[in-house]
């Protein structure tokens, strides 16, 4: 055997390791970006259909927050095709026939609502291979859990508050205050859930390398 041939061989068994290991690097990257992605578009399904029904209670449902919620919802690949047409509708209509509309799914005054937290579960269990992507996709990773998180917080508030306007040990006086404080805690939430949904699409932009 000749000295190229043992050099070759040497070099071969060098580099196998890496070779192999940025292989792997390579596939487990892409199944947790698509896996990633999902998530948090699945997600995002969920908070623009949650700020729906929250904006029918604060009395935001408006012709704005409408042309927004199809821009945002059109981009869901599981996008309920009688929902895009109810927002299409709506915006083609006249003024007085969407007020009309509005009217009829606005919900009775004083009514709360049950609200679901958002998980973030396979993000959850792969933090510690986030690093597998660029630092820039990183830092936007975790800013949508960070967002998630608070967003989280402030449902378990107004849950709590959703819940205080059962309570018969409550005075009349003080039931009134508990539902003025739940309808601005909904407002408040509502423009999280926006700038949660701009994080989510901060997130779909940016390459995983």
């Amino acid at each position: 055997m000749d000295i190229a041939s043992i050099f070759l061989g040497w070099l071969l068994g060098m580099l196998s390791p890496v070779i192999v290991s940025r292989i792997y690097r390579y596939y487990k990257r892409n199944d947790l970006h698509s896996g990633i992605s999902k998530e948090i578009n699945h997600i995002k399904e969920r908070l623009i259909l949650t700020l729906d029904t929250i904006s029918h209670t604060t009395g935001s449902y408006d012709r704005e927050l409408i042309k927004w919620l199809l821009e945002n919802y059109e981009k869901i690949k599981s996008a309920e095709p009688a929902i895009l047409k109810l927002y299409r509708l709506q915006l083609e209509s006249s003024d007085e026939v969407l007020q009309a509309m509005i009217h009829h799914q606005a919900k009775p005054e004083g009514t709360g609502l049950s609200l679901q937290k958002f998980s973030l579960l396979f993000v959850n269990m792969h933090l510690s291979d986030i690093s597998l992507f660029s630092s820039v996709l990183q830092v936007e990773i975790f800013e949508l859990k960070n967002r998630i998180e608070i967003l989280n917080s402030e449902v378990a508030l107004a849950e709590k508050y959703f819940f205080m306007t059962f309570d018969s040990n409550i005075s009349t006086e003080n039931q009134e205050i508990v539902k003025a404080d739940l309808i601005n805690k909904y407002i408040h939430i509502e423009s999280m859930i926006k700038r949660a949904i701009e994080q989510i699409e901060k997130v779909n932009r940016i390459k995983k390398i």
